[in-house]
């Protein structure tokens, strides 16, 4: 099964809705769902921008990097949140066998940095 099915699955599940209503984006009141699927496959499993877009219904890039600042704004409020996006982590990490070198959970800072950019002219 593939990784970004897998997410979205765990998201939806876990929210009591269908995939059809997480990219119905005119339902304001499932937004969170679909921020907190946007962060998952963007921040925490670096999937293409491309690839969210057309998992979550999101329209442009935009959305997609606000839709991660949001959820980073909400794991450090709402401790509850933060226990469901770790839970979904941890199980897809489990799923998948992706763990960090330590073993431990990610979603407390950045996951990756770019290493060598180098500036094109």
């Amino acid at each position: 099964k593939e990784l970004i099915a897998t997410v979205i699955e765990k998201v939806i599940t876990g929210a009591g809705i269908t995939q059809i209503q997480l990219r119905d984006t005119s339902k304001r009141e499932l937004s969170r769902v679909r921020q907190i699927a946007t962060y998952l496959l963007k921040e925490v499993f670096g999937q293409s921008l491309t690839a969210i877009k057309e998992a979550v219904g999101l329209s442009g890039v935009q959305s997609i990097y606000r839709s991660v600042e949001r959820v980073k704004e909400i794991i450090k409020s709402e401790p509850d949140i933060k226990n469901i996006v770790q839970g979904i982590e941890k199980e897809i990490r489990a799923e998948f066998d992706l763990t960090s070198s330590d073993g431990s959970i990610l979603t407390e800072g950045p996951r990756k940095t770019r290493k060598n950019k180098t500036k094109r002219k």
